[in-house]
């Protein structure tokens, strides 16, 4: 026990007469909800913000979808926003890939990069000029339809979204097991989404990567609103 204390004793001189390098955090949580982004009514046309980043993350991989609830005639077909108007969508590789809907739509002067929503799908810290040290992913809202990233205003069908965590660059590790999370429309034209929590280890967090199982392998889009999310930031920020 003496030897311990004076080992403390001795290791607390030593930190006092160190400058203090250790970088200063901020933290705050928020609720990325996509609504603040312009966007074409139901088509996804480009990337979750200025070059894909939103609120202090990269949405990579996702595409924004502005849908059409409420409407003056009741309700179109599809999956229902849990905050209108905007969502975003991801799909499964067998569909039209947004880089190919963009180029259709650069024909209609929606001018966007394709090359920012390539890819896995994924929510990351990484990106040039981040100011983000890592983040906590804690709740969001989930729902699938039957459509390509190009239009989700299609019928809700079952599938299963599954999250794997990952910690920060340059070494990312898997933080532990991926979530998956079950979506079942309840029938008819139009579902609501449903809240699902990750569990508590889906902290520190540099980037989680979302993938989806389809039903008998069909054509469908995965849709995500309403991310509750904690950003550890190396500087004072905002959300947006």
């Amino acid at each position: 026990m003496k030897r311990i204390f004076v080992a403390c004793l001795a290791a607390g001189h030593l930190a006092a007469a160190l400058p203090n390098t250790s970088p200063s955090y901020f933290s705050y949580t928020q609720t990325s909800k996509f609504d603040n982004i312009e966007s074409v009514p139901g088509a996804a046309v480009g990337p979750v913000g200025d070059n894909s980043i939103d609120e202090n993350l990269k949405w990579s991989g996702f595409s924004l979808v502005e849908t059409m609830f409420p409407t003056g005639e009741g309700v179109v077909p599809g999956v229902i926003p849990q905050s209108a108007p905007n969502l975003i969508a991801f799909a499964t590789d067998d569909v039209e890939t947004i880089n190919e809907v963009q180029e259709r739509e650069r024909a209609r002067d929606f001018v966007t990069d394709p090359g920012e929503t390539t890819g896995t799908p994924q929510i990351t810290s990484n990106f040039e000029d981040s100011q983000t040290a890592f983040f906590d992913l804690i709740s969001m809202f989930i729902a699938c339809s039957s459509a390509t990233e190009a239009s989700v205003t299609a019928l809700p069908v079952p599938c299963n979204i599954t999250v794997t965590g990952f910690t920060p660059a340059p070494n990312p590790k898997q933080v532990g097991p991926p979530a998956t999370f079950r979506f079942v429309p309840p029938g008819g034209t139009s579902a609501d989404m449903v809240p699902v929590a990750l569990p508590s280890y889906f902290r520190g967090l540099g980037s989680a990567v979302f993938t989806l199982q389809s039903a008998n392998n069909a054509v469908t889009s995965g849709l995500v609103d309403n991310v509750q999310n904690t950003i550890t930031s190396t500087a004072p920020v905002s959300s947006s």
